[in-house]
């Protein structure tokens, strides 16, 4: 390179090295500036959305425990508990718990709010019918929610195919245990907004949820049907799964480069990760890196102009004694530089003058000189060619044998003359440790030592084509190692030797060895096993897989579609994505023979990887579990119905083992005593009762167990110490070869209270009847006496001064014996009336026709004067009193005759048969009675006409009733004013004719 040019690249580099250098520091200051600032953004988004998160789900759980602590919820929920399914109250329930509590809380950011029977897990109601009825028994936040507020992890439900993150309160009443647990699932879509939401500036900021499974919980900025469906695989997710918040630089789920900081949420066990792209956030840097370029490019053009200018003139008297040089080169030794100036140029030429003048001296033995520089250089470039020919021969060897992965080694005189750092690891000695130190011999197990030393003189002799010797080597550590060795005969420093290789193939062995187990596990497994390649095409399969699909040879089966298997063959598309998106499948399919018959198959598929984690296909494993499934849903279905019948017991259910641990329950026990589930299981029946109740039970449950059977009444005492009174049952039930006591207990407070009222009503009842006793024996003495003689002297007075007295006195006379008359038919009736419990004749079979005909004939005399026309159909035997019933009879026909209209009366008796009860109707076409006075009628001395007008003490029909209430019956009457009447009585059926 010429000086002017080397003096003005001095300049160049003079002039623009301090310029490059700053552009250098401001570039890297402002890109590490901006990335420093994007970690920090990061990092307070991530801070700020988890506290936006919690802040959102605390919110919305205690918005689920103020709905369940309303006064209405619980005691709605109690009612929705206990009422009937289907009952008015039920229903009633039901509907308001819906429409006034869990559809108007939707709105919030939860969804599908339901109530839980707080001991089977049932979903009682919900705002999302479709999960209605189902069982949540085993749900962690079924199981948690019935203590406390708990908001579960998200969950993937294959059911639903989605995430879902569960929200569980207790309803309670006061401090006791929970009535029912309420429950709902997050908004999803508005977690996912509010993680979304921010007022960065950069445009490519992503900020999304991942579960413990790395799947994505709310949907990413570039991405579109990721939740639930993608697993995150990255460097972000990998730490923050690891329970690690920070910021790293990696690639996202696009495989672009982010600055993403990554933040493990402990109580949402949710990892959060806000992501900005790289390129955007370096952009502003690399514009400042462009401006830079640009204004460096200006100046070194102008320090380059400035250079080539000032270098070309300070080079031209370099140039003139170059020119010199050269002409004193070609033997002018006359000739002498031009002097200009006293400076350093003009100094040099003077020097060179000089030289030229001492040259012309010497100038003689210049030819010899000459000659012998060029020989010694011809062979020292020989010698040096020589030299380097062979460290690079060597230099090229180390170079192979140092990067080798096998090792190598030079073998001389029985010693080990060189071994690469390979052959060092292999047997775990140092380098000074086996150089001139060990022999081969050294380094191979005694039982191979005899073998070896014939391969190596085999070698040695140059035997041609031998094949790897293959033989256990001894590590420094003791261990045996597998090796195979190759060998050929060199020469080395002028004496034969051996250059050779070994390979450790342990791994190899036991690889090969593990394989063959494989293959004999694989051929001989009772599971169908097969192979398919990333296709689905079937490439191999195992006898069992042969047996299982009824093919007789492989060929059969091999190169057909995973389709042909399956008996919905939509289903291989479903399966072979799912392996290509989770690695892995396990669930149940119907599989379709080769004759066309199926089954139900429960198989476990995953991927096969080759070493650089490329796909190479499928293989599954699969097994016939269609006895098991339908005798899984047979058990699923009578457990069912079983729980269903015993939660819907009016009592207390018990499974009692002979050790005295309850074994099952249902939920009224909990209910009723307070203890939770857990508890009951830990306490002993005769825990819940005290005193003398411990003994009468313990004494029933060991009458089960030697009697078979047995009942008891006690005091059962809760959790608060309150006593309620049982009947409690039980019986004796082997299952599976194991004695159990089964039975239930039902409260008998109500029954003991009726109990009690009854025996005061009996009291009440004997006083009564006392009192009713002395009533008509003093009606029927002391009163009708003095009637007696009222009418008898009244009479006697109207004989004797008959004709003294006016007409008015005889009037008044007739009055008062009238009058006196009628009161001792109103105590007749009334003595009657009063005497129908107390007196009546003890019941006995009779024959309702004959009762009729004894009425009949009592009221011959006014059927005929009235021109009555009694009909009637067969009437039926009962039990009864026969003096009453033809009272019954003769008080009903007597009214028709009584209260009839312009027409003959007509009268006619109906019977019909219910289940265990006769029907019989008394029909005529009198008058009639208003529909207002149907009740009115029955009651004692109830009129609805005057005496003038039809005659009588109002007592009749209530006398009707009475004797067919004291018969087990009722009577009720059908008329309209001018349509007749219907009266309707009903007669219990004797025991044989009771259906």
């Amino acid at each position: 390179m010429r000086f002017w040019i080397r003096l003005t690249l001095l300049f160049v580099l003079v002039g623009l090295f301090p310029l490059l250098l700053l552009g250098l520091f401001s570039y890297r200051g402002g890109k590490d500036a901006l990335i420093e600032e994007a970690r920090s953004h990061a990092l307070s988004i991530s801070v700020l959305k988890e506290d936006a998160l919690l802040e959102w789900m605390e919110g919305n759980a205690a918005l689920l425990e103020s709905v369940a602590a309303r006064p209405l919820v619980v005691r709605l929920t109690e009612q929705l508990i206990h009422a009937k399914r289907g009952s008015d109250a039920w229903e009633t329930a039901y509907q308001e718990l819906l429409s006034d509590h869990l559809l108007p809380n939707r709105l919030s950011g939860i969804k599908d709010l339901s109530i839980l029977h707080p001991a089977t897990g049932q979903v009682l109601t919900s705002t999302n019918p479709v999960v209605e009825g189902t069982f949540r028994e085993s749900e962690p936040f079924f199981l948690h929610g019935r203590e406390q507020v708990f908001i579960d992890q998200p969950r993937y439900y294959v059911s639903q195919e989605r995430l879902q993150i569960h929200i569980a309160a207790p309803i309670r009443l006061s401090e006791a245990a929970a009535i029912g647990v309420l429950t709902c699932h997050l908004d999803l879509e508005e977690l996912g907004r509010i993680v979304r939401l921010t007022s960065g500036s950069h445009t490519s900021q992503d900020i999304y949820l991942i579960n413990l499974s790395a799947m994505f919980v709310t949907e990413p900025k570039f991405g579109k049907g990721f939740v639930a469906h993608r697993m995150l695989n990255t460097v972000g997710a990998d730490r923050v799964l690891a329970r690690e918040r920070g910021v790293e630089v990696y690639d996202d789920y696009r495989g672009i480069a982010v600055i993403g900081a990554f933040r493990w949420i402990e109580s949402l066990s949710l990892g959060l990760l806000v992501e900005t792209d790289w390129v955007e956030v370096v952009q502003p840097i690399r514009r400042l890196a462009n401006v830079l370029i640009a204004g460096g490019a200006f100046m070194g053009v102008l320090v380059l102009l400035v250079a080539v200018v000032f270098g070309r003139s300070s080079v031209r008297p370099i140039h003139r004694f170059i020119a010199g040089t050269a002409e004193v080169g070609r033997g002018n030794l006359n000739f002498r530089f031009p002097i200009r100036g006293h400076g350093e140029v003009a100094q040099l030429g003077l020097s060179l003058n000089h030289m030229t003048e001492n040259l012309e001296a010497i100038t003689t033995s210049r030819d010899a000189l000459n000659r012998e520089v060029r020989a010694r250089t011809a062979a020292e470039a020989r010698l040096q060619e020589t030299v380097s020919a062979l460290r690079a021969s060597e230099t090229q060897f180390r170079l192979l044998t140092d990067a080798s992965p096998v090792g190598v080694f030079i073998f001389q005189d029985m010693i080990l003359k060189y071994v690469n750092p390979a052959f060092e690891i292999i047997f775990g000695y140092r380098p000074d440790e086996l150089v001139d130190r060990l022999s081969l011999m050294d380094l191979t197990h005694p039982d191979n030592r005899q073998h070896a030393h014939e391969y190596i003189s085999h070698c040695l002799a140059g035997t041609k084509d031998l094949p790897p010797f293959s033989y256990t080597g001894v590590r420094k550590d003791g261990d045996s190692i597998f090796c195979e060795a190759l060998a050929t005969s060199i020469d080395y420093n002028g004496a034969p030797a051996l250059l050779g290789t070994i390979v450790d193939v342990t791994w190899r062995r036991q690889a090969e060895t593990e394989l063959r187990l494989k293959n004999r596990v694989y051929e001989g497994s009772i599971a169908a096993n097969s192979i398919m390649d990333v296709d689905g095409v079937i490439r191999h399969v195992n006898p069992s897989f042969l047996r299982l699909w009824g093919y007789e040879r492989d060929e059969e089966a091999v190169g057909k579609p995973i389709s042909a298997f399956l008996a919905d063959s939509d289903e291989a598309t479903s399966f072979l994505n799912s392996l290509q998106e989770e690695g892995e499948w396990t669930g149940d399919f119907t599989a379709l023979r080769q004759d066309g018959s199926t089954f139900i198959s429960n198989g476990h598929a995953s991927v096969i990887l080759s070493d650089a984690n490329e796909l190479l296909g499928y293989q599954s494993a699969n097994l016939d579990v269609t006895e098991q499934r339908l005798a899984t849903t047979r058990l699923r279905r009578a457990k069912e119905i079983t729980d269903s019948i015993i939660e819907s017991l009016p009592g207390v259910f018990y499974q009692i083992s002979k050790e005295g641990r309850f074994i099952r329950w249902n939920g009224t026990l909990e209910h009723v005593t307070g203890y939770s589930s857990d508890e009951i299981s830990k306490m002993h029946p005769l825990d819940f009762f005290r005193d003398e109740d411990v003994d009468n039970i313990e004494e029933a449950i060991r009458r089960v167990y030697t009697h078979g059977r047995a009942e008891a009444v006690a005091g059962f005492i809760n959790r608060w110490q309150e006593s309620t009174p049982y009947l409690f049952t039980g019986a004796l039930r082997t299952i599976d070869e194991v004695p159990y006591l089964i039975g239930m207990g039902t409260d008998i407070s109500e029954l003991k209270e009726i109990e009690l009222q009854l025996r005061r009503s009996m009291d009440e009842l004997t006083r009564s009847n006392q009192d009713l006793e002395q009533f008509a024996y003093v009606a029927s003495h002391d009163l009708q006496e003095p009637l007696r003689m009222v009418a008898s002297y009244t009479q006697l007075l109207e004989k004797r001064y008959k004709e003294q007295l006016d007409e008015d006195a005889r009037d008044f006379i007739h009055y008062a014996v009238d009058g006196a008359n009628r009161m001792q038919r109103l105590i007749n009736d009334l003595l009657t009336y009063s005497r129908v419990q107390t007196r009546g004749r003890p019941f006995d079979v009779l024959d309702l026709n004959r009762a009729l005909g004894i009425a009949r004939a009592n009221l011959a005399s006014a059927i005929n004067d009235s021109s009555s026309v009694v009909t009637h159909d067969e009437l039926p035997s009962v039990y009864g009193d026969e003096s009453q019933l033809v009272s019954l009879f003769q008080n009903l026909i007597s009214n028709a005759i009584k209260f009839r209209g312009e027409h003959p009366p007509r009268i006619h008796l109906h019977t019909d048969e219910g289940a265990d009860m006769w029907k019989i109707s008394v029909a005529d076409n009198g008058i009639g009675i208003h529909p207002d006075f149907h009740d009115r009628i029955f009651e004692i001395f109830q009129r609805l006409h005057t005496r003038s007008e039809y005659p009588g003490t109002g007592i009749g029909l209530a006398l009707c009733r009475r004797i067919v209430e004291r018969h087990g019956g009722n009577i009720t009457v059908e008329s309209s004013e001018g349509q007749g009447t219907t009266f309707r009585f009903t007669l219990p059926k004797l025991d044989k004719e009771a259906s």
